[in-house]
């Protein structure tokens, strides 16, 4: 995977970008409790910003955020410091060991095995093509205890095709940030693409530009499931996201639960 999310857009995604991440802490103990997972310890890989994972650290021994983007995982840490100021300054203080970890999700190796692995935020559609997708299952296998969970979300084809239809719009509009978007999507191979164009503001009012180009591919449910058997898991169910009911490729985004096997 190309290198992505340099300091000036890792700035903008924690500021106005996290909305999502947090909205997954209350769906991740839902699926717990669902699945009866004992998360003593818990991988996020892709983990971004840590938004997420420093939501859960408090309520789970030890934890690890695996990200390949050095910017995210300064971001990350601290959100983690921040998390923890909070916590202690309420009298509940943060216990949880957090590791953290620079590594592509295809090979990335944890220091120990856990017993969920959460890869939230369409992460998996970062793997462009079906071999890049099974390296990133097989190191997430691996890094699971037996009876272990993966918890994960992926745009489906319809949601790529309404969300990232050919369109340009303005993403942020602050007083001193700015993000316009530009969208493409190929409804024959799945790929979507996006460009970010943004102007951050420095200390000393100066605008400064930057330029980032993600892409995405959705892949037929049918493919995906597939890919999760290969890979050694059986898929327990695909839910809707947010209300966590049953999803189909008709839905736009969907939660993936799997439980390792063998």
């Amino acid at each position: 995977m190309p290198d992505m999310f340099d300091e000036r857009i890792v700035e903008a995604y924690t500021r106005f970008w996290s909305d999502y991440s947090m909205g997954m802490v209350g769906s991740f103990w839902k699926l717990v409790r669902k699945h009866s997972i004992s998360p003593g310890a818990l991988a996020d890989v892709a983990c971004g910003d840590g938004t997420f994972l420093s939501r859960v650290a408090d309520s789970i021994p030890w934890v690890c955020g695996v990200d390949q983007s050095a910017a995210m995982l300064r971001a990350a840490k601290k959100n983690e410091l921040a998390r923890r100021k909070v916590l202690a300054a309420a009298g509940t203080p943060m216990r949880c060991e957090v590791v953290w970890l620079e590594a592509d999700m295809r090979e990335f190796e944890l220091p120990r095995s856990v017993d969920v692995v959460t890869c939230w935020y369409n992460s998996l559609n970062y793997m462009l093509t079906v071999q890049d997708l099974s390296r990133a299952l097989d190191q997430i296998r691996e890094s699971l205890r037996p009876g272990g969970f993966l918890l994960c979300d992926v745009y489906t084809r319809q949601g790529m095709a309404s969300e990232w239809q050919d369109r340009t719009w303005v993403a942020v509009d602050a007083d001193d940030c700015y993000v316009s978007s530009r969208t493409r999507y190929d409804p024959h191979d799945g790929l979507g693409e996006v460009h970010f164009t943004g102007f951050l503001r420095d200390d000393e009012g100066r605008y400064e530009r930057f330029d980032e180009t993600h892409q995405n591919r959705a892949y037929p449910l049918d493919t995906l499931e597939s890919a999760f058997r290969a890979a050694g898991f059986d898929i327990c169910e695909v839910l809707t996201i947010p209300r966590l009911k049953a999803g189909s490729e008709q839905d736009s985004r969907v939660a993936i639960v799997a439980a390792a096997v063998g």
